[in-house]
């Protein structure tokens, strides 16, 4: 049996890390939801500072496809893919990103990624 192309790729072979993160934001949960779904708000804050999104699609649903082409201050474009996996608004999303990808389109980095939404106790 033939393996996919993606458990080739060294981003699926390479080390497995877990990082959490914890941010909180004084906003009401579906306002951070709608930053994180809506393409046109996530190309305004998506990347390290200093870049821009000139391309940002992001079809937030289950196997939605995810394409932000990052540009940097000196003009070079970082593409990055991805899928959704899972959109339970405003509560949850599930979706993997890849990124660096070789001269066959094999990325060498995959990062999978799961925000999970609270709501704020008075």
């Amino acid at each position: 049996m033939a393996a996919s192309k993606e458990r080739n790729s060294a981003a699926a072979n390479g080390p497995q890390r877990e990082l959490v993160l914890t941010r909180v934001f004084d906003a009401p949960r579906e306002v951070v939801f709608r930053a994180w779904t809506d393409p046109e708000r996530l190309a305004q804050w998506w990347g390290p500072r200093g870049f821009t999104n000139p391309r940002c699609e992001w079809d937030a649903r289950p196997g939605g496809a995810i394409r932000v082409d990052m540009k940097g201050p000196d003009g070079a474009v970082y593409p990055m893919g991805g899928v959704c996996h899972e959109i339970v608004e405003p509560e949850r999303i599930v979706f993997t990103t890849t990124a660096l990808h070789n001269g066959e389109g094999v990325p060498s980095l995959e990062t999978r990624t799961r925000s999970r939404s609270k709501s704020r106790t008075a």
